[in-house]
């Protein structure tokens, strides 16, 4: 990878669609050490905008939606698969990632799907070739860390995990701004938003599958964004009885997005899966572009009650 980075002259970075604070932060880190060495980057993303909590995040304001044609190299941070890309690239691809559904579709692939996140992988890396971060580095791959570890609360924090963070923190990672950013700032249609899927919240299976949707109907009514609905997913996890917590989403193009968690041992990344999906043992999801919000919670109930 880092002849291949040495001998390339323009570089397009790819943050997966949708995306989160681990893809953009693992790219932003990545964007900056490159800037250094004078190379040409392109930060890419296909879809727009972005969830605006994450412009804490480093040369978050970089982002492009438009391929850069002219890249000898691209590298994708992230992407559990190859459609997460958002585009067909016809270029040589370095794939970073830690996702069980990754299925090594780059030319070269660097894929820990032990790690807890993309950044871990990408610090790993940066520590072995010797590359050192400064400030602006850090504060990205602690932004990636902290979100995808839930805060440092998922079951997949470790020892590594804080150790990790504290060579950042030694680096200049500014975790006040981070902190605050992605965890503690809420927004008025966020709020207006979750009092209305608590409303929907719905117990099956003998209260083991908390079941919560939102429509198109509650996105406009609240003035909120689909991922402004996440959190409260979070929540219905840790319900004194739920094994599994399941957010469908209707989609504006028709279908559906489900998102699903599990805090007590159900492997989600399976079930997702099984719809095309993919993810993590504890968090995964898939798109069903033709099912309704009824149809789909039908089928999962089914898959689920196979699976506890």
């Amino acid at each position: 990878m880092l002849n291949k980075i040495n001998s390339a002259q323009q570089i397009m970075l790819v943050v997966h669609k949708n995306p989160d604070a681990d893809s953009l932060g693992s790219a932003s880190a990545m964007y900056h050490h490159l800037i250094r060495l004078g190379k040409k980057v392109t930060l890419y993303c296909a879809t727009s905008p972005i969830d605006p909590k994450l412009y804490c995040i480093p040369h978050a304001n970089k982002l492009r939606s438009v391929v850069k044609k002219s890249a000898d190299l691209v590298i994708a941070f992230d992407c559990g698969s190859y459609d997460r890309l958002g585009f067909e690239c016809t270029t040589f691809l370095i794939n970073i990632d830690h996702h069980r559904s990754n299925n090594s579709f780059g030319d070269i692939n660097i894929v820990d799907q032990d790690a807890i996140s993309t950044a871990t992988v990408l610090l790993r890396w940066f520590k072995d070739n010797n590359i050192e971060l400064n400030a602006t580095m850090a504060t990205a791959l602690y932004a990636s860390i902290s979100d995808d570890s839930l805060g440092f609360m998922s079951t997949l924090t470790d020892a590594s995990t804080f150790k990790d963070t504290l060579y950042l923190i030694e680096h200049g990672a500014n975790t006040e701004l981070i902190n605050q950013e992605l965890f503690l700032k809420v927004s008025l249609s966020a709020m207006r938003l979750k009092s209305i899927i608590t409303q929907s919240l719905e117990l099956v299976h003998d209260a083991k599958i908390a079941f919560l949707k939102v429509t198109q109907d509650d996105l406009a009514s609240s003035g909120a964004r689909v991922e402004e609905s996440d959190d409260l997913l979070y929540e219905a996890v840790h319900l004194p009885t739920a094994l599994v917590a399941i957010l469908i989403r209707q989609r504006k193009d028709g279908g559906v997005r489900v998102s699903l968690k599990s805090a007590k041992g159900v492997d989600v990344g399976s079930i997702a899966k099984k719809f095309g999906g993919g993810g993590h043992h504890f968090s995964a999801g898939f798109i069903d572009k033709s099912s309704t919000i009824e149809q789909i919670k039908r089928e999962l109930i089914l898959q689920i009650q196979r699976s506890i």
